[in-house]
């Protein structure tokens, strides 16, 4: 059966409509636009969704939609993969009749997802349904309630050991070298690293930065401090370069999945179970907390808008006996020696 087209709302933009492949701009109020759509269905012969009408499948195949066109294909992929498996677990039903036991079921059949994938998935389905809801393709959002499961902790830092044996072996190949050293000697994030331009670097300082609505990540500012080998490696890296600042061992810029390749391979190679390009970014914040680092000049060194942020996620300090036991024996007064 055709799809029958349905309003979408674009950001602050207002609202469109895809007919024919084409999308036509309904009006910023929305009830406006939704009695522009309504006037174009008729004079098309349509009849418009009612609301409640759709199935699952339905609303998820109109969210995926919308989610292709604002997002970047990965984003939408992600998305796909876990609305399908959804999907598939409730069958052919209405999107209201789903209810949150239907959520607990899904989970519970899939035994190796971990509590962080678990809350991922669920939120997932929750942004369907919401959108769906907002968009007035359903009545109400029958799965609100759903309870996600608390995240796992992000533990994995690098010994000191580890840190020389992971930069040794990189460094046998220039261009993961360069970029390995410069997340680990910076905290930057791998998307920043990924994604930074000869443009972002700012001689007069020596660092990279982005203006609002320009980061990788979020809609502030962004900008990230270079000191040591890092700078060293923006300094040589940017004489006769231009667009990114770091690409692959083929000339191409690093895309996520390679990089994340390259991590878990030279993981399996020195022994680390779990190696993640993220794996820097904690492991340089433990760092810089175990050497006396101010919290807050540290915040704004790896871009984090509080402090909380910090101690709950990426501080394992916990980790480090010989440091606390000297810290607890120092505030009393006292040496550990």
């Amino acid at each position: 059966m055709a799809r029958v087209p349905f309003p979408w709302r674009r950001g602050n933009r207002g609202w469109y409509i895809k007919v024919n492949r084409k999308q036509v701009y309904l009006g910023r109020d929305r009830d406006e636009a939704f009695a522009a759509y309504h006037r174009m269905m008729g004079e098309q012969g349509r009849n418009p969704v009612p609301p409640g009408s759709l199935s699952v499948v339905e609303v998820f195949d109109r969210f995926i939609d919308w989610k292709s066109a604002k997002s970047a294909k990965r984003t939408a992929d992600y998305y796909r993969t876990y609305l399908q498996s959804f999907a598939d677990s409730v069958g052919s039903r209405l999107a209201e009749s789903v209810i949150v036991h239907d959520v607990t079921l899904w989970i519970a059949a899939h035994p190796g997802w971990n509590p962080t994938t678990q809350s991922q998935v669920i939120s997932a389905v929750q942004a369907a349904y919401r959108w769906a809801t907002r968009q007035g393709l359903i009545g109400r959002n029958p799965i609100e309630g759903a309870e996600r499961p608390a995240k796992l902790t992000r533990k994995l830092y690098l010994t000191a050991e580890q840190q020389a044996d992971l930069l040794a072996l990189a460094r046998q190949k220039k261009a993961f070298g360069d970029i390995v050293s410069t997340m680990l000697f910076t905290g930057c994030r791998p998307q920043e690293a990924r994604l930074v331009e000869v443009g972002n670097v700012r001689e007069e300082h020596w660092l990279w930065h982005w203006d609002e609505g320009r980061a990788p990540k979020g809609k502030k500012a962004r900008t990230v401090f270079l000191a040591g080998e890092a700078e060293d490696i923006t300094r040589e890296r940017i004489k006769g370069n231009t667009g990114p600042l770091f690409r692959g061992m083929r000339g191409d810029p690093w895309t996520a999945d390679g990089l994340h390749s390259l991590f878990y391979r030279y993981g399996e190679r020195l022994k680390i179970k779990g190696l993640k390009p993220y794996t820097l970014r904690h492991t340089y914040v433990t760092n810089a907390l175990r050497n006396k680092a101010n919290p807050e000049f540290l915040r704004v060194l790896i871009g984090h808008s509080s402090l909380e942020m910090i101690a709950r996620t990426y501080s394992h300090i916990d980790q480090c006996a010989g440091d606390m036991k000297a810290a607890a024996m120092g505030a009393i007064g006292r040496s550990s020696a």
